[in-house]
Formats: structure tokens, sequence, C-alpha cells
């Protein structure tokens, strides 16, 4: 389900931007439609539209000892990715979490990190060998033949901000594809739009 579509609709800059203050209205929205499904007794994987999947992750996730929550890892919570079971324990930090987000106006992420220091848990992070960040994915991976490990299931392309960023980034993995070619005007050309078939 997609909750946010940032075409169509006048926002200002800051309602599409992490960590601006507009932005925690997404943050406090996600999170509420998360804890109604979890009142719901249903459990989510949650996904940044930034998420690309490259083997389905539910086997893993089911394998993983939890009764709350397992999030991808940046260094501690990612709550880009995430999957949750409809438990008290997730109620409870989601919860509190609301409280934090609504309160400060910071973000969904800074909210969950807190919650769990109020509960005195460590959250349960996913291998980034299996569930990588683009920090770590985009050190050794650039372009379309850069190979991609068979093992890995995810990769989130974060530690990059912007729409325009994201997308230039996903064009030149080959993970997106675009029938236009760039424009002469543009100051950034992507590998796929070159015309390889013409080079002499």
């Amino acid at each position: 389900m997609a909750l946010f579509d940032q075409y169509g609709y006048d926002k200002p800059i800051g309602f599409l931007t992490q960590g601006f203050k507009e932005f925690s209205t997404v943050a406090s929205f996600k999170f509420t439609v998360v804890r109604y499904l979890m009142s719901l007794n249903v459990t989510v994987l949650y996904s940044d539209s930034d998420i690309i999947l490259f083997h389905n992750p539910f086997s893993y996730l089911h394998s993983m000892n939890t009764d709350s929550i397992v999030f991808q890892m940046d260094g501690t919570i990612c709550t880009g990715f995430f999957f949750m079971k409809p438990t008290q324990l997730s109620i409870n930090l989601l919860d509190y979490s609301l409280q934090v987000i609504n309160k400060t106006k910071n973000g969904d992420q800074k909210g969950m990190i807190k919650a769990y220091r109020a509960f005195h848990l460590s959250p349960i992070l996913l291998p980034s060998d299996l569930f990588c960040n683009g920090k770590i994915f985009f050190t050794s991976h650039q372009y379309s033949w850069d190979q991609v490990s068979p093992s890995l299931i995810m990769m989130h392309n974060n530690y990059i901000r912007g729409y325009d960023c994201k997308r230039l980034r996903m064009l030149e993995m080959g993970f997106v594809k675009r029938r236009e070619k760039d424009k002469e005007s543009d100051h950034y050309l992507t590998a796929e739009s070159l015309p390889f078939n013409k080079i002499i």
C-alpha cells in the first residue's frame, strides 16, 4: 500500500524531505497506519519505495526468532524496511515512538530508537550482507555490469538524498527502466541512456 505520492499535490518541500519538521507528518502517519494494522492482528512488512528486492524475504524473516520487530541495519535501526509482528511489545514500541514523533517533530527512525532506549531493549537487526543499505552496496556497485551476490535478498537505495539522485542511481544500476533519453541540457547522463549500439 502506498502511503504518500509526491506527485499531484502541492506540498511544502519540507513535507518531502527527511530531516525537515514537516516530514514528521509523514513519519507519524506511517506509524499510525502500522499501529492500526497491529490492532487488527496483521503482520507487517514495511518497505520504503527505494527498496529493491532480489529474492522473496519472507522465508528468512519468518525464520528469525523475534516476538516483535526486525529492522534493516543502518548502523542501528532503519525504519525504511522492517518486519513487525502484531504483539503487545510492537504496539508499545509504536505508541512510544508516536509520542516522541508528535512531541519532538523528529522522524520515525529517531522515535523508534528512543522507544527502544526507553524500554531498555536492543533492536533485532537484519544482517547487512543479506539486507544491504546503500552505503555498503554502492561502495562496490555503480553500474549494471557490477555483479550482485546471488545471496543478497534486499538493497536499500539510501545514503543519498532527493528523488532525482535516487532515480539516477537506480537507472545507472539497471534496476529501473525508462524509454526516454537524457535531455542534452542535463548535467548528468546515465550510461543506460547512451546509444551503445551506435558507437563504433
